[in-house]
């Protein structure tokens, strides 16, 4: 998705080979893209 913040560092623990994986890396990558995440980086670490 068109603007994210790069890099954004998130870890999540799963198992090796995991079918969740690119499903997660894809729901991360468009809350991170969305207005709402914004706010949430604004309040916890300004701009």
């Amino acid at each position: 998705p068109h603007g994210l913040l790069a890099p954004a560092y998130m870890a999540f623990a799963l198992p090796a080979n995991s079918p969740i994986k690119k499903p997660l890396d894809r729901a991360l990558a468009v809350v991170t893209a969305s207005p709402e995440w914004r706010a949430v980086e604004e309040t916890y670490f300004g701009r």
